[in-house]
């Protein structure tokens, strides 16, 4: 028998939810590195400045990769329970998405 088969799946959502050891759980640390729970007008201003030019532009694509774009958000809603997983690794490793339709 296999060793992997002699325990239980680890449970990712037990990290988060078990047990808090700090003033902060881990989602808010994660949000507060990646500058994604407050943003000052300042800051907005100056991404606004910094990311013009879109996909011909390196910040925007970066500013992109931690956010839930429109477009994102719209398939996730309306992903199947067959083609979650496949989503979810493609989601989490960022690699850029060109559809047959947009290559000419």
């Amino acid at each position: 028998m296999p060793l992997k088969q002699l325990y239980e799946p680890a449970n990712p959502h037990a990290i988060e939810w078990d047990h808090s050891y700090s003033k902060e759980g881990t989602e808010e640390k994660l949000l507060r590195m990646l500058n994604l729970l407050s943003i000052s007008p300042a800051q907005v201003a100056a991404i606004e400045i910094e990311t013009r030019g879109q996909a011909q532009n390196n910040m925007w694509s970066k500013h992109c990769e931690v956010r839930i774009t429109a477009s994102k958000c719209h398939t996730i809603c309306h992903l199947r329970s067959s083609n979650q997983e496949i989503y979810a690794c493609q989601f989490l490793s960022q690699q850029k998405f060109t559809p047959r339709s947009t290559n000419y």
